[in-house]
């Protein structure tokens, strides 16, 4: 459609976007429409009303996104779905009505609520926040720039993707006891937003949450280091951070990309107060040689020490429960690693291309080996394997060709009972399991 086009009649389907149509002002839909689509009306800046039919069950992703010119949005009675950011920065909107008939949203102080979850699916600058809502979907908030005071309510539990992104009006936010995760560009943007109090309870900070952020902006939040905290969360650090670096006492957790590509780093403590390390916290840190992961960690995202070649060991403490797909992909300089009895997850190409890696380790609490956990780790001679096993991906050794047998703490009839996918030894030279009351061969060993 001609980006200047000011009207439109959609009669029975919508089957093609109408995104960024900026002339548009006029838009009929007709009754027999049941879903509007992805993006749509994304960027129709000239729309300044919409009227729903009642027979849309469905608003996908981003329909109604950056449509500035919207003022009011009313949901019929028969919508049951409701992607997330569609309605994201609609700058201009004040209220938010639902049919009052409708059994899957409804409306409470200007903001669109889904009923079951009690997530907040779309806000405008007069929403005030229900105190029953759960969770902040994503893109709620986005552009909300007439939005000026938020209170976070106590029982919510998670702030989704640019929830707030874009709010620049927002001077000072609150995130209380109870949110455990702030997902990616959550507060990107809030050029204003000097004063951030987060909760120890946050155990997820999605990558660039808070760039953009006065306080992010402000020089004197850094450390002399160059490395940013907010409350004993662990944010970011600049790329030009060198040598060794002990992180602050009583900080819970390292948040997405807080070292990405920091590769003059050769050293980082870790104190035994964090609990998590997030996605590609360490990623690209080339020149980091030691690590030590206290036991006090419970998971390690995905990503989070990809291509950190220095590396040559690691040893996973009991206490951690997952690592994350990718985790310690193409870390080229490790040769050993011992993972404890906690972690129950070995997530898909985990050590994937660790081309140095010759000895691993599996304690007993793993239960699944994702796909291509250790594929290319063309040294690999040395694999022992806890008897929680229960399951085995694809390709999970694949050109492991130096690798003949595998240790396995349990039983024969143990080995046999793991669900193994039928590619999980491809390419790899195993012919061998030996277990703890006999050594299963060839055809066997499945």
């Amino acid at each position: 459609m001609p980006p200047n086009q000011r009207e439109a009649k959609i009669p029975n389907t919508i089957d093609r976007a109408f995104y960024g149509c900026d002339g548009l002002t006029s838009v009929t839909i007709g009754n027999g429409v049941t879903s509007i689509g992805y993006a749509v009306f994304s960027r129709c800046t000239g729309l300044t009303s919409i009227q729903i039919p009642d027979s849309v069950t469905s608003i996908e992703w981003s329909a109604f996104s950056g449509c500035s010119g919207l003022t009011n949005i009313e949901i019929p009675g028969n919508v049951t779905s409701i992607g997330g950011d569609a309605f994201g920065n609609c700058i201009s909107l004040e209220h938010i009505t639902v049919d009052p008939d409708n059994q899957t949203f409804q409306s409470q102080n200007d903001c669109l609520i889904e009923i079951e979850s009690k997530t907040l699916i779309a806000g405008c600058k007069n929403s005030k926040i229900p105190d029953d809502v759960t969770a902040i979907g994503d893109g709620a908030f986005s552009g909300c720039i007439g939005l000026t005071d938020v209170t976070i309510p106590e029982g919510v539990s998670s702030i989704g993707r640019y929830a707030f992104y874009g709010c620049t009006g927002l001077t000072n936010i609150t995130i209380p006891d109870g949110v455990t995760s702030i997902g990616v560009q959550a507060f990107y943007y809030c050029g204003k937003l000097t004063q951030i109090k987060i909760s120890d309870s946050v155990t997820s900070i999605g990558e660039k949450a808070f760039e953009g952020t006065a306080y992010y902006d402000e020089k004197t939040n850094w450390d002399s280091q160059g490395v940013l905290y907010l409350g004993n969360h662990l944010i970011k650090a600049k790329q030009d951070l060198s040598g060794s670096y002990t992180i602050r006492q009583r900080t819970k957790m390292i948040a997405s990309q807080a070292f990405w590509n920091c590769t003059g780093l050769t050293n980082i403590t870790i104190p035994d107060s964090v609990i998590s390390i997030g996605f590609e916290a360490f990623y690209g840190c080339a020149g980091l040689t030691n690590i030590t992961i206290p036991d006090s960690v419970i998971s390690i995202g995905e990503r989070a020490f990809v291509v950190c070649n220095g590396l040559t060991s690691i040893e996973i403490p009991d206490s951690v429960t997952s690592i994350g797909s990718e985790a310690f992909m193409g870390c080229d300089g490790l040769t050993s690693v011992i993972i404890g009895n906690g972690a129950t997850s070995i997530g898909d190409s985990a050590f994937m291309g660790c081309d140095g890696l010759t000895s691993v380790t599996i304690g007993n609490g793993a239960t699944s080996i994702g796909d291509n956990a250790f594929a290319g780790c063309e040294e690999l001679t040395s694999v022992t394997i806890g008897n929680g096993v229960t399951s085995i991906g694809k390709d999970v050794f694949f050109y492991s060709e130096e690798l003949t047998s595998i240790e396995f703490s349990g039983t024969m009839d143990e080995w046999k009972a793991i669900d193994k996918n039928i590619w999980w030894r491809d390419a790899s030279g195993i012919i061998e399991i030996v277990c703890n009351n006999g050594t299963l061969t060839s055809d066997d060993i499945g």
